[in-house]
């Protein structure tokens, strides 16, 4: 199991504060003060954080980054074009 040190805890509860916020400064925000996105977000920050990163701009863009994509990704995933029923045609 991963420990953690008191210095660490402080490090990765300011990216995540950090994280929370970078969606203020993006044209289409995110709200990331959700438990899901805010969950993602500190599975994000310790994945990075057990690969190495230490730099707490870097922690906090990155997971920020990723939680817009996977934001993004299940938006598309909405938008796929559904079929139209039978006997309507886009003839007009």
């Amino acid at each position: 199991m991963y420990q953690f040190e008191e210095s660490d805890a402080s490090l990765l509860h300011a990216a995540l504060d950090r994280a929370m916020s970078a969606d203020q400064s993006y044209p289409r925000t995110i709200s990331a003060r959700h438990d899901s996105a805010r969950q993602f977000l500190t599975r994000e920050i310790l994945k990075l954080y057990r690969a190495g990163e230490r730099d707490l701009s870097a922690l906090a863009a990155s997971a920020a980054g990723t939680l817009r994509n996977h934001v993004q990704a299940q938006e598309s995933a909405l938008r796929v074009a559904q079929p139209l029923p039978m006997g309507e045609t886009d003839d007009a």
